[in-house]
C-alpha cells in the first residue's frame, strides 16, 4: 500500500508540474548536424539531439528538433525560432555538430561559427557565406526573457584542417570555440569544453557533454547554472579530466527546470494530454515490480482487474506464495496481527480508492483548466492575429500615405518646374519684346543715322498722305504736321509713338504706302475720266433743252461738290460734300464747323433731297448712333443740310449755291468759307 501511495503521489506531482509548466512559455530548438558532405560524418550528434529533445519535453519545453541542416534550412529554422522565442519565458538552443572560431573582421575579438552540413571552407573569408555566426543566433533569441545556448560543438574539425591547409597564412588559428566577450544580459552560453580545446564525440550513445546534461537536466529544485556546474563535474570525471565545459552565465534571477517537490517521469505527458487510467496502472506496477511479497501483486489485481499486468501479477503472486515456508501452527497473536493487517489493508485500499477519486477529480479539474487555458490561448492567438492584421493594415495605410505623399511631392515638383519654365518663358518673351520694342522705337539717333534728304522726306510725306495721314503739302520738310502724321502711323501699327523714324518704320511705310498710293492714283484717274465723260455728255446735250427743263421745275440731275481744305476746320486732309443725282447724296469725308462742334460723319448713305427751288435746296440726313459724331452739347449729328442758291447770271440752266446751313433740331449753324466751289444743278428732260 505504501508503494501505491507513492505512485499516486508521483502522479499528483506530475499534474502539478503540468499546471506549473503551462503557466510559463518554454521553447527550444534542437539541432543535430552529423552528415557533413565535405568531410567525414559524426557519430553522436543525431543521438544527442534526439535524447536532449526528449529530456527537454520532459521538463516542459515546446521543442523543435531538426537534423542535418544545410545553411539555408539552418537560417530558416533560426528565423522560425526567433518568432517562437518572442516574449517566451525561456528560449533554449541546443546544437551538436561542428563549429569553429575565427577573428572578427576588425581583429579585435573572437567570433564563433556553427557549421551547416553543406559548409565548404577554403579560406577564413568563406565563413561569412558558408557558416552561421553565434552572435546572430543569440540576437535572434532577444525576444525571450532568458536565453540559454548549449553548444556540444567543439569536436575535432577536419573542415578547419582543410581551411588551414588552403590558407597557410592562418596557421595560428586556434581550435575549438572561444569566448567572444561578455554575452548579453539575460543570456547563458555553455560550451562543451574550455576555450581553444576540442570535445570528444563519445564512444557510447552520447557525447560526454550530452551524457552529463541528460543525467542532471531533470534534477528537482536545481537552478540551471548549478545544474550545469554538476554537468561540468560529471564531464571532467568521465574524461579524467581532459574535457572541462566552460559556462558564461549572465542570467538575471533563478531558472529551475523542475520544481523541488516533483520527480518527473520522462517523457513528460504533454499538458494537453491529461492523466489517463493507464498512467495510474503503470505507476502502480512500477512501484511493486521488484517486490517479492505476493500480497502486493494481489493488491494490484484487486485494484486493476483489467490492468495490463494482471496475468503477470497473478503468476508472481502464486510463485512467491508457493515459495513461502509452510505456515506455523495457528497463533492467536499472529491471527490478531493478521486481522489487524487485513483491517489496515482495507483501510489502505479505501484510502487508495479515495485518493484515486481525488485524483479523478483533480484530473477533471486539470482538464477544465486545460480547456480554459486552450480557450485563453485561442483568444490570445485571435487577438494576436487581429493585432497583426491591424498592424498590417496600418502599415499598408502608412505605405499608401507615403506613396500619396511622394505622388503629391512629384506633382508639386512638376508644378514648380512648370511654373519656373513658364516664368523663364515669360521673362524670355518680355526680353524679346523689349528687344523688339527697342528695335521698333524710332529716335532722333535712328532717324539721323538714315541721313534723310528732302527728296527722301517728300517720298515719306507722299506715303503718309496715301495712308490718310495729313502732312499738309509734301514739301520735303519734316514740320509739325509731318511729325504728327508719323505718330499717327506709329499708333495705327502698334509702334512706340515717338514721331521719329527708323529702318523698320520706313520699311513698313513703304510696304503699306506703296499700294495705297497706287490705289489713290487709280481712283483719282477714274474720277477724272468720269468727269471728262460727264462734261462731254453735257456738252453734247442741247442747251435749250436743259434750260426748258430747269424752268419747268424738272430737277432730275444734281451734280456738284463743296470741297474744302481751308484753315477753319481742325481736321486734316481733303473734305468734300457731294450731290450726284437725286437719290445719291453723300459726304465723302468729315466736315466740321470751325470750333469742332459741327460734325458730319462719312459715309452717309440714305440722305435724300427733300425740297428745292431756285433759292434753296434742303437735304435730309439719316440719324446716326456714332458716338464720335456729337457736338459739345451732346447732340448726335445734324438732321438737315440747307443750301442757299441764286441764279447764275452767266448761264440760265445753273444755280450758284454758296452758303450752307447745318440744322440741329431748332438751331442752325452756318459753315462756309472763301475757298468754296459752287454746285452745278442741271435740269432734266
Amino acid at each position: 500500500m505504501r508503494r501505491l501511495a507513492i505512485a499516486i503521489g508521483i502522479l499528483i506531482g506530475l499534474v502539478l508540474t503540468g499546471q506549473a509548466m503551462a503557466q510559463q512559455a518554454r521553447v527550444a530548438l534542437v539541432i543535430g548536424n552529423a552528415a557533413y558532405r565535405h568531410t567525414g560524418a559524426l557519430t553522436n550528434p543525431g543521438n544527442d539531439a534526439a535524447d536532449v529533445a526528449a529530456a527537454l519535453r520532459g521538463v516542459g519545453f515546446s521543442v523543435t528538433e531538426l537534423r542535418d541542416l544545410d545553411r539555408s534550412r539552418m537560417l530558416e529554422a533560426l528565423r522560425g525560432f526567433s518568432a517562437a522565442a518572442d516574449r517566451a519565458e525561456v528560449a533554449l538552443l541546443f546544437y551538436a555538430g561542428h563549429a569553429v572560431q575565427a577573428p572578427s573582421l576588425d581583429r579585435q575579438r573572437v567570433q564563433n561559427w556553427l557549421l551547416p552540413v553543406d559548409a565548404r571552407l577554403a579560406h577564413e573569408a568563406d565563413l561569412q557565406d558558408e557558416a552561421v555566426s553565434l552572435d546572430s543566433v543569440i540576437a535572434r533569441m532577444a525576444g525571450a526573457r532568458a536565453r540559454v545556448v548549449l553548444l556540444d560543438a567543439c569536436r575535432d574539425n577536419p573542415l578547419l584542417e582543410q581551411m588551414l591547409r588552403a590558407d597557410r597564412s592562418r596557421g595560428g588559428m586556434p581550435r575549438g570555440l572561444g569566448r567572444t566577450g561578455p554575452v548579453p544580459s539575460g543570456t547563458l552560453v555553455a560550451y562543451a569544453t574550455a576555450p581553444g580545446e576540442t570535445a570528444a564525440d563519445g564512444r557510447g550513445r552520447n557525447s560526454p557533454f550530452t551524457d552529463g546534461l541528460l543525467r542532471h537536466i531533470a534534477t528537482p529544485g536545481m537552478e540551471l547554472g548549478e545544474m550545469l556546474q554538476e554537468v561540468r563535474r560529471a564531464v571532467a570525471d568521465a574524461t579524467r579530466p581532459q574535457q572541462r565545459p566552460d559556462i558564461d552565465n549572465q542570467l538575471q534571477g533563478r531558472i529551475v527546470l523542475v520544481p523541488a517537490m516533483v520527480q518527473p517521469l520522462p517523457p513528460r505527458p504533454t499538458p494537453e494530454a491529461g492523466l489517463p487510467p493507464e498512467a495510474v496502472d503503470l505507476a502502480f506496477w512500477n512501484s511493486i515490480a521488484t517486490s517479492r511479497n505476493p500480497r502486493d501483486y494481489l493488491a494490484y489485481v484487486e485494484t486493476f482487474p483489467q490492468g495490463r499486468f494482471v496475468r503477470l501479477a497473478r503468476l508472481r503472486a502464486e510463485e512467491f506464495a508457493s515459495a513461502a515456508p509452510s505456515p506455523p501452527p495457528p497463533d492467536p497473536a499472529a491471527e490478531a496481527q493478521a486481522r489487524a493487517d487485513a483491517e489496515a489493508r482495507a483501510r489502505a485500499e479505501a484510502e487508495a480508492r479515495r485518493l484515486a477519486e481525488d485524483l479523478r477529480r483533480q484530473q477533471e479539474q486539470l482538464r477544465l483548466q486545460q480547456e480554459e487555458l486552450a480557450r485563453q490561448r485561442e483568444e490570445l492567438r485571435q487577438r494576436s492575429q487581429a493585432e497583426a492584421s491591424e498592424r498590417a493594415r496600418r502599415a499598408e495605410l502608412e505605405r499608401q500615405q507615403e506613396l500619396q505623399r511622394q505622388a503629391d511631392a512629384a506633382v508639386r515638383a512638376e508644378a514648380d518646374a512648370r511654373l519656373r519654365r513658364e516664368q523663364q518663358e515669360r521673362q524670355r518673351r518680355a526680353e524679346q519684346e523689349q528687344r523688339e520694342l527697342l528695335a521698333r522705337t524710332g529716335t532722333e539717333a535712328t532717324e539721323a543715322a538714315r541721313s534723310l534728304t528732302p527728296a527722301n522726306w517728300r517720298w515719306i510725306q507722299e506715303m503718309l498722305l496715301a495712308l490718310n495721314h495729313n502732312v499738309g503739302v509734301a514739301d520735303g520738310v519734316p514740320g509739325p504736321r509731318t511729325r504728327a502724321a508719323i505718330r499717327s502711323f506709329q499708333v495705327n501699327n502698334g509702334w512706340p509713338e515717338t514721331g521719329f523714324l527708323n529702318d523698320g518704320l520706313i520699311t513698313l511705310l513703304e510696304r503699306q504706302g506703296g499700294p495705297a498710293q497706287a490705289a489713290n492714283a487709280a481712283r483719282e484717274r477714274a474720277e477724272r475720266e468720269a468727269e471728262e465723260r460727264e462734261r462731254a455728255r453735257r456738252a453734247a446735250e442741247p442747251r435749250e433743252r436743259r434750260a426748258a427743263g430747269f424752268a419747268a421745275g424738272n430737277l432730275s440731275e444734281i451734280a456738284g461738290c463743296w470741297r474744302d481744305s481751308g484753315p477753319w476746320t481742325e481736321a486734316t486732309g481733303y473734305h468734300e460734300f457731294c450731290i450726284s443725282g437725286i437719290s445719291d447724296i453723300r459726304f465723302s469725308q468729315d466736315m466740321r464747323h470751325h470750333d469742332g462742334n459741327v460734325r458730319v460723319c462719312s459715309p452717309r448713305p440714305g440722305a435724300r433731297l427733300m425740297s428745292w427751288n431756285r433759292q434753296q435746296i434742303t437735304i435730309e440726313l439719316p440719324q446716326t448712333q456714332n458716338a464720335s459724331c456729337r457736338n459739345q452739347n451732346g447732340q448726335t449729328d445734324f438732321s438737315r443740310v440747307i443750301i442757299n442758291c441764286r441764279s447764275d447770271p452767266e448761264r440760265m440752266d445753273r444755280l450758284v449755291c454758296d452758303r450752307m446751313f447745318f440744322h440741329f433740331n431748332s438751331s442752325e449753324v452756318f459753315a462756309t468759307d472763301a475757298n468754296r466751289q459752287h454746285v452745278r444743278i442741271f435740269s432734266g428732260r
